[in-house]
């Protein structure tokens, strides 16, 4: 389950989240992409997931549990 208030994070806010450059994860998102129908999408661990819109990738985070 995700949080739908903001469901799509992008690329720089998701990169500070992860502790990582903007550069860096572009660089994980590409190397774990794959097609899913006629999406684009990277599974970056921990329910971490990455979706591909037009050139620019967007991330989602899981919920938190508690």
């Amino acid at each position: 389950m995700f949080d739908t208030s903001n469901d799509y994070i992008p690329i720089e806010r998701a990169a500070a989240r992860l502790a990582l450059t903007p550069v860096a994860l572009r660089a994980r998102c590409r190397r774990a992409a794959r097609r899913e129908g006629r999406n684009v999408v990277a599974h970056l661990g921990a329910g971490v997931v990455a979706h591909k819109f037009g050139r620019s990738w967007r991330v989602r985070f899981p919920l938190a549990t508690a």
